[in-house]
């Protein structure tokens, strides 16, 4: 499906990245689900094509507000083809100088409110947990020598930051590795090209 037939649902689009990638989806003749705490922020991105987007207020940090967010998506373009959970924000400094207001904030920021809102669209997560269901007791590490391994380690002054346990966590990090080498390899020269140009 070409981006012209797709509908995003991007959150955090007043402005920043959010915006750019609203318009630049517009530019490519999609359609634009664009969601922001105050929606007189996205009138500008309204007035671009006024068909083609939907504003709604949004604040993510507020799951109470998920549900009529993706019904109001639905009812206008009927489905909803790439969620973006892109509000977010900021903060510098060391974790032992930031208050847990603050550190709360960000959580239900960036990780509960993107979690919330994946949730309304999580159609794999029935048969994820059906397969979690099917596997339990039947997996293939020795959980006595998982534990043998994790004392070893620290013993020795946790050498490395990953302890992989199991011949199919080693597999599964060499294969996931490897495609990220290729995603990297057939991306590279879009990814390099998005620099600021030269002054």
């Amino acid at each position: 499906m070409s981006t012209s037939s797709k509908v995003w649902f991007i959150t955090g689009t007043s402005a920043g990245f959010g915006r750019a990638l609203a318009e630049q989806v517009l530019a490519a003749g999609g359609r634009v689900v664009a969601t922001a705490r105050d929606p007189r922020s996205l009138e500008s991105l309204v007035a671009l094509a006024p068909e083609r987007v939907h504003a709604l207020a949004l604040d993510v940090t507020k799951p109470e507000q998920m549900p009529g967010a993706v019904a109001a998506a639905m009812a206008r373009f009927g489905a909803v083809d790439v969620l973006v959970n892109n509000a977010g924000y900021s903060m510098v400094g060391a974790v032992e100088e930031t208050s847990d207001a603050e550190l709360r904030l960000v959580m239900e920021t960036m990780f509960f409110g993107a979690v919330s809102l994946t949730r309304d669209y999580a159609k794999t997560v029935g048969p994820t947990r059906d397969y979690a269901a099917q596997s339990a007791g039947k997996q293939p590490g020795d959980p006595v020598k998982a534990a043998r391994a994790i004392v070893a380690a620290v013993e020795a002054g946790a050498p490395s930051l990953r302890l992989p346990l199991g011949a199919d966590a080693v597999q599964g990090i060499r294969a996931k590795l490897a495609r990220v080498h290729a995603d990297v390899d057939a991306t590279e020269a879009a990814a390099t090209a998005t620099s600021f140009d030269a002054a």
